[in-house]
């Protein structure tokens, strides 16, 4: 019984200390554009990490994503110059420039500092993109960094924030406390009864 109260004890603990995420989006496609180097700039929205981002492809096959400090990509025509992180990736073809996402789990998340711009690209691509300028935090790129203003990619960035664990809120206290009361009288019920039979 002992057991059981310490393990809903530490349940009522962690439940509040989970990570808090958010999503910067953009997914209106029209078009598509094939190319070495497309990708997009964004700006973080917390200080944190970004952990997955979603795009959409037009094309089946590997490619390596590449993650930069900074708007411009790379900062050099045709080339992924230094990233600050990269990893191989396979691409798979969603069929159609209005509908579908693919998912990409970074395998190291990218560290992001609220207001600042990251930008990422693929060595090699074919992307649904928006000529109407959707996402206002920054802009398609082509080439590793050069920005096509008023162009944007079809993405999204999970955005997971950083520091202290959040404090729960009075009626989070509230419902872990009657939780943790209904757990209590239930423990008691059960070990009332095993003394009487």
């Amino acid at each position: 019984m002992k057991r059981f109260l310490i393990i809903l004890a530490l349940f009522a603990v962690w439940l509040p200390g989970q990570a808090l995420a958010q999503t910067i989006s953009q997914t209106v496609g029209g078009t598509n554009l094939a190319g070495i180097g497309v990708g997009q700039s964004f700006t973080a929205t917390v200080t944190g990490t970004v952990t997955q981002i979603q795009v959409r492809p037009r094309n089946t096959g590997a490619s390596t994503l590449y993650f930069y400090n900074g708007a411009t990509g790379s900062g050099i025509n045709g080339s992924p110059g230094t990233p600050v992180s990269s990893q191989a990736v396979v691409l798979a073809d969603q069929g159609s420039n209005t509908t579908g996402l693919q998912t990409i789990v970074l395998a190291t998340p990218l560290p992001i500092v609220a207001g600042n711009s990251y930008s990422f690209a693929f060595s090699a691509s074919d992307m649904a993109f928006n000529t109407a300028a959707p996402y206002v935090g920054g802009d398609l790129l082509a080439g590793y960094d050069s920005p096509l203003g008023g162009w944007d990619l079809v993405f999204t960035a999970t955005e997971v924030v950083a520091g202290p664990t959040p404090v729960p809120t009075l009626s989070e206290w509230a419902m872990i406390l009657l939780g943790l009361t209904l757990a209590g009288g239930a423990a008691v019920i059960l070990q009332r009864r095993r003394f009487t039979v």
